[in-house]
Order: C-alpha cells, then structure tokens, then sequence
C-alpha cells in the first residue's frame, strides 16, 4: 500500500467549444511511505528482507476526460502512472478512476 502526498499541473489539451468535453493531461511529483504487508497475512518466522515501512518519492503522467452532463455536474474519467523511486514492489504502477465533479 502506497500513503502518499502529490502535486500537479493538468493543461486543457483538447474540448468542444461549449467545454461540455474537455481532456486534460498533465504531470507531477510525489512523495510517500510504501507500507509492506499492512494486513500481517506473513507469518511472524517469515522475514521479508526489508522493513515494512520504506520512503518513496517520484513522478507521474496523468490524464482527465471531463464530462459535463448538465451545467453544474460532470463524470470524470482519469488515468494516472506513477513512476515511484525507492518502491520494493515495482517501479511502475497503473491507476485509473471513475468521478463525479458537482460545481457550486
């Protein structure tokens, strides 16, 4: 499990002139703790060569598909992959995501 702090910067690459349909992309940094086993599943004899808590820092590519469905109300899809230096499970990693965005 990855607990992490980020920061970025999303550009409007593409849209429709009403801005109904906009793609975003954009890039950042983090910084973190990986945390190993977080449900002790391991037996205790079971030594996985590492502590359980390990720094992580890196950077990530990030792309957003906004939707807006009515004027103040709109469905996110967003894709992120994060390039985590310092991990013991991968450098690379995939995520993806599915929102809603409600703007007062």
């Amino acid at each position: 499990m990855h607990a992490q702090a980020q920061g970025g910067y999303l550009f409007r690459l593409v849209g429709t002139r009403s801005r109904s349909i906009s793609l975003y992309g954009g890039a950042g940094v983090l910084l973190g703790v990986e945390i190993l086993d977080v449900w002790h599943r391991l037996p205790r004899y079971m030594d996985i060569d590492r502590s359980r808590y390990g720094f992580i820092y890196g950077l990530y590519g990030s792309a957003v598909l906004e939707w807006f469905v009515a004027k103040r109300f709109a469905i996110l899809l967003q894709g992120q992959v994060p390039v985590s230096f310092g991990s013991a499970m991968g450098a690379v990693r995939w995520n993806a995501g599915i929102g809603l965005k409600w703007n007062l």
